[in-house]
């Protein structure tokens, strides 16, 4: 079954209904569709593109993941990814439209050959490991997200460039866990929580710049500058003269400098 001729009443895919359908290539999903069940188009490795309807507002886990998506359009309207949605996919770059609000866990995990991803202002949470050992070399957070989730950018080799947005308030566990193109990034004012070993293994980074005070302690460490060295890395922690929650010369056993 290389094409398959869908309602154009259709509100609702159910579980594994295209699974392993390793021939099906041309897809059309009417503008009815409200819900896609899990893996509902899992491992379609013939499938190379797809339009998301703006209806969909039921994403099962593992929609497309391992499907051949090379590219994909998210109609205006839709309000979320969904969990593992595009995961392992041959996605090469990604456009969010602005009604998107969250990013589910793994929506873009494992997408090796992604390279860009634009997220529109109303984006308002990534969660955890959204976009995990991709091929990512920048991202830019729009004013409105809140909440960036545990390992969201986790295992990002060539992530260069990272511009967190001041309204961000949480940073989660290793979300940038060997980064390892990352040299400096700036922690925005609003910033007042960020988990365990966020950096760890970015051996390249040389600054964390705080725009205000030290965020929240977790178990008695400093805004998830954990570990030291002993993790690949050694930077600078930065910070403006007043701050409050740092300490001159040393602080969680990194360097310190005003700025």
């Amino acid at each position: 079954m290389t094409t398959v001729n869908l309602s154009n009443t259709l509100t609702s895919i159910g579980s594994y209904a295209f699974f392993l359908s390793g021939a099906l290539a041309n897809l059309s999903l009417p503008a009815t569709l409200t819900r896609l069940g899990d893996g509902a188009f899992q491992y379609c490795q013939s499938l190379k593109s797809v339009t998301v309807p703006a209806g969909l507002t039921e994403w099962g886990q593992f929609a497309f993941t391992s499907s051949g998506l090379e590219s994909v359009v998210l109609e205006e309207g839709l309000t979320e990814i969904g969990e593992f949605a595009f995961s392992n996919t041959k996605l090469q770059s990604v456009v969010l439209p602005s009604s998107i609000r969250t990013i589910e866990a793994s929506a873009f995990g494992s997408c090796s050959k992604l390279e860009t991803i634009t997220l529109n202002e109303g984006l308002q949470i990534i969660k955890n490991e959204a976009f995990s050992w991709s091929e990512l070399t920048s991202i830019t957070l729009p004013s409105t997200i809140t909440s960036v989730g545990e390992r969201a950018f986790e295992k990002c080799s060539c992530l260069a460039a990272v511009s967190l947005n001041e309204g961000l308030q949480s940073i989660g566990d290793f979300a940038f866990d060997s980064a390892k193109s990352l040299t400096e990034i700036a922690i925005p004012s609003t910033v007042t929580d960020m988990d365990e070993s966020v950096f760890n293994g970015c051996t390249e980074l040389t600054a964390v710049k705080f725009e205000s005070n030290a965020p929240e302690a977790y178990e008695n460490e400093k805004a998830g500058v954990v570990h030291g060295s002993s993790y690949g890395v050694s930077y600078t922690v930065y910070y403006h003269e007043g701050a409050t929650g740092f300490t001159p010369d040393d602080w969680c056993g990194y360097d310190t400098a005003i700025w």
